[in-house]
């Protein structure tokens, strides 16, 4: 069952693979709707943990368009490269910006914590 099989990339690879339409036309179907099933288990499981939040904590605490608004804001600043801010020259480039970048976050958290 390995071709239904289909790895979710780093952002970087992703977006090379939407560069590439060529080649994801011609990926089989059943593995763009594998993508798609897979994907769409990870977006339910997303959903079902806002939901909770939010009758837990608060509706005003907790909802999807501040979850993903957060999202979105990480995405810009681990992976300015998705929206053509800037373009690494490889994938090794791309991943060394994504860890400087989440390494400074979390400095940033622990000033906040002390």
């Amino acid at each position: 069952d390995a071709e239904n099989k289909v790895p979710l990339p780093h952002p970087y690879h992703a977006l090379q693979l939407s560069r590439r339409d060529a080649t994801c036309r011609r990926a089989p179907t059943h593995t763009r709707k594998g993508a798609v099933h897979r994907l769409g288990d990870v977006l339910f499981d997303v959903l079902l943990l806002i939901r909770v939040a939010a009758r837990d904590l608060s509706p005003a605490a907790v909802s999807l368009e501040a979850c993903a608004a957060a999202a979105c804001a990480k995405l810009r600043r681990r992976a300015p490269y998705v929206s053509g801010a800037a373009v690494p020259a490889s994938p090794e480039e791309a991943e060394a910006w994504w860890q400087r970048t989440k390494e400074a976050e979390k400095a940033e958290a622990a000033k906040g914590e002390e």
